[in-house]
């Protein structure tokens, strides 16, 4: 994406904005259950359906699972004021036309719920998603580094980052990806 990238961080970020901004209140999404704002509900429904997954598809049962599982439910966040998430933001789940490098499409919305805006910002940073410049620093979907990411994400949103909240995110979504490839 270097030749890319210049065009389409800023829109790869802001579009991630507007997923989180949108007014799920005031749309009709009858099937998205909300966690109540304040409370762990938005942690504890992604643990409970991904330990629903690892139970019902796994091969062999592993501790490490299970330790996570129990570490999750532990230490859930809170979720302040739940929002609209895609749950799978990340390259490879955008279009763009050429030449001039517009967004046209965010792909892939069979994970979307309602729940903390850190999910979405932990799966987008994973290191499966990101490539490296020469210079060794990780870029977020090969399009900035997660510094600017953040700054940009936090300066379109209006939302503070919580690193503990995010961190505690990083682990769920590799708890979600063993249960998504190992089950």
């Amino acid at each position: 994406f270097d030749a890319w990238a210049a065009r389409l961080a800023p829109q790869f970020v802001d579009h991630l904005a507007r997923i989180h901004r949108f007014d799920w209140r005031a749309a009709d999404l009858p099937d998205f259950a909300a966690p109540a704002p304040g409370t762990r509900q938005a942690a504890l429904r992604q643990v409970n359906w991904w330990a629903a997954v690892w139970r019902q598809d796994e091969v062999e049962a592993l501790p490490l699972i299970a330790l996570a599982e129990r570490w999750l439910r532990e230490h859930a966040p809170v979720c302040a004021e739940p929002v609209l998430l895609h749950a799978d933001y990340r390259i490879g789940n955008f279009m763009f036309e050429e030449p001039g490098g517009r967004f046209t499409a965010v792909l892939d919305w069979e994970l979307a719920h309602i729940g903390d805006f850190h999910e979405d910002l932990a799966w987008t940073m994973q290191r499966m998603f990101v490539t490296w410049r020469d210079d060794g620093v990780p870029l977020v979907s090969g399009l900035l580094p997660r510094d600017a990411f953040l700054e940009r994400y936090c300066a379109a949103t209006g939302f503070t980052l919580d690193a503990r909240t995010l961190a505690w995110y990083g682990v769920l979504n590799a708890y979600k990806c063993a249960a998504i490839n190992l089950a």
